[in-house]
């Protein structure tokens, strides 16, 4: 059986950043032919998608020079360009900073309801999402986007949902910002993930896409072992059993193991787990993301990176 201080379970980008962290002293496995996980880019007739939308955001200052130390990463700035298609006209996103652009009475509506919003919030405290997104925003604004993009992403009522854990990805404005941004030639307020890269290699690049950072990465790992098939992890033994083309085998770790595989695929792959916790993960929610990509010939239409 062979030993390593540190083992990573499933090679994600994830599991590359550990590997990369912990130098010679970790082994990474990967499952597949190539490291990365979801962070891949296939080439199809000539078009490169990437397997999910990506835009690489940084927001820890040393992993951001990790990622710009790599050779040929090719990264570019990439602040995200978006708006938002209601039915009282399109504006920028975060559309709580860029009312200008809707009808002038929807606008009014807008501010009023936050207003009102500010004062009820003060008198009792938010016990779920909805009542969040409606204390932070008003009502006229969550029935016009944060309501419908929120049951569309989470996919269940929204009563149903703790107000905490998914409150940092809101931009939570103050009545003066709403103000000034609801003003016609207001400037424009960049969103919370604006601090963007994406990889823009030369047209004849053999690798394209987000994967060049995750290919790019593989390479600064020390012992990255791919076409390695985690089928148990025994926690008491503290090692972990994998397929490879030449049969199976052992790997041992003596300090810690760091997946990054889901956690139910980590705990269905455990040993001597309880019953209730395996059952309790198979049960466990989730939403399912879709991408759709299209091959289109001609000039790309200048729409944004996205619309909601």
């Amino acid at each position: 059986m062979e030993h390593a201080p540190f083992l990573i379970a499933g090679a994600g980008l994830a599991g590359l950043s550990s590997g990369i962290a912990l130098g010679s002293r970790a082994i990474v496995l990967e499952s597949g032919a190539r490291a990365g996980g979801l962070v891949q880019t296939e080439c199809y007739d000539g078009f490169w998608f990437d397997r999910v939308i990506h835009l690489l955001h940084v927001q820890d200052d040393a992993a951001e020079r990790t990622l710009l130390d790599l050779p040929n990463h090719h990264l570019a700035a990439c602040p995200p360009t978006a708006w938002v298609d209601t039915k009282e006209g399109t504006a920028r996103f975060p559309l709580q900073y860029h009312l200008a652009s809707l009808k002038k009475a929807t606008v009014d509506r807008c501010i009023e309801d936050l207003r009102t919003a500010r004062n009820t919030r003060e008198e009792s405290p938010p016990s779920n999402y909805r009542e969040a997104l409606e204390s932070t925003f008003g009502r006229t604004l969550c029935e016009l986007f944060f309501f419908p993009y929120n049951r569309k992403m989470w996919k269940r009522p929204l009563r149903e949902i703790t107000a905490a854990p998914t409150f940092w990805t809101l931009h939570r404005p103050s009545l003066d910002e709403i103000t000034r941004g609801a003003q016609a030639n207001a400037a424009t307020t960049p969103a919370y993930n604006s601090n963007a890269f994406y990889p823009r290699p030369p047209s004849n690049s053999a690798i394209r896409g987000m994967e060049i950072i995750s290919a790019g990465m593989a390479k600064e790992v020390a012992d990255l072992r791919l076409n390695h098939e985690i089928i148990a992890i025994h926690p008491r033994k503290k090692c972990i059993s994998v397929r490879t083309a030449s049969g199976e085998d052992c790997i041992a770790w003596e300090k810690a193991l760091i997946s990054s595989l889901p956690l139910p695929t980590a705990i269905e792959l455990c040993d001597e787990v309880p019953e209730d916790v395996s059952r309790a993960s198979r049960n466990m929610e989730h939403n399912l993301v879709v991408s759709v990509g299209l091959s289109i010939r001609g000039r790309r239409p200048s729409r944004g990176h996205w619309r909601y």
